[in-house]
């Protein structure tokens, strides 16, 4: 029968054991790449000298000063994602569609008759930052022969346990309900007749087939609350207060199988995690017009700062049972998700922008933003946990890392042709796997632009390779390339 110590010791060590999980969450909820009005994404979202836009209220706020009249703006989105994996010697691929609303906005403009302030913006919408939605299928076989620690998830159950390293030694009533005991109750790992507790796995993978599929869903988007203006039509400045939400949710299915002296074997592990998080960011910028020809942007990002709730819960299944092995309590009875409440603070970040407008004829913009993703931090909320592992690991890890966007736009009368091209860079530090997993989009788009009407389509493909590893201790990887696609439409009406 369990007991109570075992929570109190597994509460004790949950940073430790949720340390890698957290780290790619940190970096997930901080990044935004290009999402909003159809304009925005088509010239690769280079609008921090330009304005005029919906979505640049949520990089510029003071864009919003450029309205001349009151708009308002939709943008529904189609996204289309690939992903390819390289895992030993297989391919294979799979894709996902999704849709929803890219942006949704207005904006108010107040004309001031006020000599140089020329007119007063607010401005109020929501804009979609990032997208999650990828089905990634890896599948691949080893070798016999192959006996390298960690070629099996066994390996993992055997010598990572969650309550302090190898499992020999631990009572099985002691074992994590979540990891190994879910692994002990499926008949995967045992206890050896004879000995203090000491374990040996009930089959021998070498061999083995390994097939590992992530289901990802959710968005990360803003909420925005905008105020800027107009003077003299040469200096445009403006505020943003963000409220922001994440969402996100994955499957991963890991399953492994194998024959030895014509008998099949076979276990799934089945992780389940749900993360929800809201938060607020504030942000203020500017817009120089020296020249009719010239603009210059500069706009400064506060980190946002999220309140989150994890849930995680993980279910097994073997050839040894034929039931679905799921977390139980000390009196048997079946646990609920692990929930974990925490804070997490992103990085500051700052755009500098220039932009050249030749006439009513063409348009050309390029932004730098920097960003330092080693300023991630977690943060207790509403429990114990120590998270100075996860900000260590962080540190360690991740990097400053410059962000380029490109656009431009030539117009013939009413109509508008766009292209764009903006990089990410990569937020792992030099000589490190992924120090080259940025991502690259290029965008193109058109446009028809009446009075007080205009319809924009847009389309940008994301290119971004990283390598991944199905589980700790698993010592090969597998190389990810994923193509994400987005087509979006936007409506607006000008009064």
């Amino acid at each position: 029968m369990k007991t109570r110590v075992t929570y109190i010791v597994l509460l004790m060590l949950l940073s430790s054991a949720l340390s890698a999980q957290n780290l790619v969450d940190a970096l997930r909820f901080t990044q935004s790449l290009n999402g909003g009005t159809a304009r925005f994404v088509s010239m690769g979202g280079a609008f921090g000298a330009l304005g005029g836009d919906f979505t640049s209220l949520s990089y510029n706020p003071a864009g919003i000063g450029v309205f001349q009249k009151t708009d308002f703006s939709f943008s529904p989105t189609l996204l289309y994602n690939t992903s390819t994996s390289d895992f030993l010697e297989n391919t294979s691929k799979d894709f996902s569609y999704q849709f929803n609303v890219g942006q949704l906005g207005f904006v108010s403009t107040l004309k001031s008759g006020n000599g140089n302030i020329k007119n007063i913006n607010f401005g109020i919408g929501y804009s979609n930052l990032n997208d999650y939605n990828q089905l990634i299928p890896i599948e691949g076989t080893r070798p016999a022969g192959d006996n390298r620690m960690g070629i099996s998830m066994f390996d993992y159950f055997m010598y990572n346990d969650h309550v302090g390293g190898d499992l020999d030694g631990t009572d099985p009533e002691f074992l994590d309900p979540y990891w190994e005991r879910l692994a002990f109750d499926a008949y995967v790992i045992d206890t050896i007749p004879g000995t203090n507790f000491d374990y040996d796995d009930n089959l021998l993978p070498l061999g083995a087939s390994q097939k590992h599929v992530l289901d990802n869903k959710g968005r990360k988007s803003e909420w925005v609350f905008t105020f800027g203006g107009n003077y003299a039509h040469k200096f445009y400045f403006g505020a943003t207060l963000g409220l922001q939400s994440v969402s996100y949710e994955t499957i991963i299915d890991h399953t492994e199988n194998w024959v030895e002296n014509d008998n099949h074997y076979n276990f799934s592990f089945r992780r389940n995690i749900s993360t929800h998080g809201f938060g607020y960011t504030f942000k203020a910028g500017a817009l120089f017009k020296p020249i009719e020809l010239l603009r210059l942007g500069a706009a400064f990002h506060l980190p946002t700062f999220y309140n989150m709730k994890d849930e995680y819960f993980n279910t097994m299944t073997s050839s040894f049972v034929n039931y679905a092995v799921e977390p139980t309590d000390e009196n048997g009875n079946e646990l609920g998700p692990d929930i974990v409440h925490y804070k997490l603070i992103t990085p500051m970040k700052f755009i500098g922008s220039v932009g050249l407008q030749f006439k009513k004829f063409a348009l050309l913009s390029l932004d730098y933003e920097f960003v330092d993703y080693s300023a991630m931090r977690f943060r207790e909320r509403k429990s114990d946990i120590d998270f100075d592992a996860d900000n260590s690991m962080i540190q360690d890890t991740y990097r400053a890392t410059q962000n380029l966007r490109l656009g431009g736009e030539v117009r013939f009368g009413t109509f508008a042709f766009r292209g764009g091209y903006a990089h990410f860079g990569s937020p792992y530090k030099p000589d490190s796997e992924n120090e080259k997993a940025g991502y690259s989009t290029l965008s193109a788009g058109i446009g028809i632009r009446e009075n007080a009407f205009y319809f924009d389509l847009g389309y940008a493909r994301t290119l971004h390779e990283e390598r991944y590893y199905l589980y700790e201790m698993e010592p090969d990887g597998a190389f990810l390339n994923s193509n994400r696609n987005k087509f979006v439409a936007t409506v607006g009406i000008r009064f």
